[in-house]
């Protein structure tokens, strides 16, 4: 790979290889290659997991990550070609990308999400400009590396899995789609039957969808969406599910205002159980008993579900570097 910016752009099988790499440094085995090695990641928005991870990740196999917060720690960025700046941004990534390169050996940039826009002007930037390799810490339209780590967290908890559920939760505010799009390739790539439900208007894009279900028929699984106007209607999808993924995303259709007030009309959603043998799983962070239950996530795998981006993302940066 030259860079890691979506599941899209990969060969399925090389998908799979990660996951297996992942595994084998969970183990034991030592990356070859990141001692010495500095890694600079550029944050447009607030990270725990993202940001803690890969910095554990380097400290523990002899690298370094630098984290920068763009607006408080550095200059913020333009990404607009032709630009005459006159406005309220002090640096293009035109300069700052190959300048960030000479300091670094890989870069990481989580860009701030634009409800409702279909580019990724940011990472997409940085990708052209950067003269090494560029990892996707989340970006407006996809979140790989949770992806990747949802994938390897299902392959050690669960036995032969068949079915998963991703469901839509209820939300108090906009909340990006991106980790949507990226959950919605993780039963395929494991040849899962995967069900998307949620409410009417809050449908995924399209191009997402497409390449899910070409995933899921490519590894012997299927993907179907349902459009439900009740959370009890949902439940009835739990029965026979191995995984139920969790996730609030916003929708295209709708202001942010309609969105905020269907919170109590679509509060059905949120999941207050889920049958013994199932497994609960969401991204974090996660807002309790608006949400999820505390019992349900009390007994779930989120934990280990973060813990996996750390051995994940190791096997990303050993690939690319």
């Amino acid at each position: 790979m030259k860079h890691f910016l979506s599941l899209r752009n990969i060969e399925p099988s090389s998908v799979l290889k990660l996951i297996d790499r992942a595994i084998e440094i969970k183990g034991g085995s030592k990356p070859t290659n990141l001692e010495g090695k500095i890694l600079g990641m550029l944050f447009f928005k607030r990270s725990l997991r993202t940001r803690v991870s890969f910095e554990a990740g380097m400290a523990k196999f002899g690298g370094t990550a630098i984290p920068i917060s763009v607006g408080s720690d550095s200059w913020d960025l333009e990404t607009e070609e032709g630009i005459i700046m006159n406005g309220d941004k002090t640096e293009h990534v035109k300069e700052a990308a190959p300048v960030l390169s000479r300091y670094c050996d890989i870069l990481g940039v989580r860009s701030a999400p634009t409800i409702g826009k279909k580019e990724d002007n940011i990472l997409n930037s940085f990708a052209k400009y950067s003269e090494v390799p560029v990892i996707n810490l989340e970006s407006n339209l996809e979140h790989p590396c949770q992806a990747l780590a949802d994938i390897m967290t299902i392959k050690e908890k669960i036995s032969r899995p068949k079915k998963m559920v991703l469901t839509w939760l209820p939300q108090v505010k906009a909340t990006p789609v991106a980790t949507a799009h990226s959950v919605s390739m993780v039963g395929p790539f494991l040849g899962l039957d995967t069900t998307i439900v949620h409410p009417p208007g809050y449908d995924l894009d399209p191009d997402f969808l497409e390449f899910s279900q070409n995933i899921a028929e490519n590894f012997g699984g299927r993907l179907s969406v349902k459009v439900l106007e009740n959370g009890a209607d949902r439940d009835k999808l739990f029965s026979d599910s191995d995984i139920i993924y969790g996730k609030s995303w916003v929708s295209k259709a709708k202001s942010e205002t309609e969105q905020s007030e269907e919170f109590l009309k679509y509060s059905s959603f949120k999941v207050s159980a889920i049958p013994k043998n199932s497994k609960f799983m969401h991204c974090l962070p996660v807002r309790r008993n608006l949400k999820v239950s505390d019992s349900v996530l009390d007994s779930s795998i989120v934990v280990d579900q973060a813990e996996n981006r750390m051995w994940t993302q190791l096997a990303i940066l050993e690939d690319l570097l």
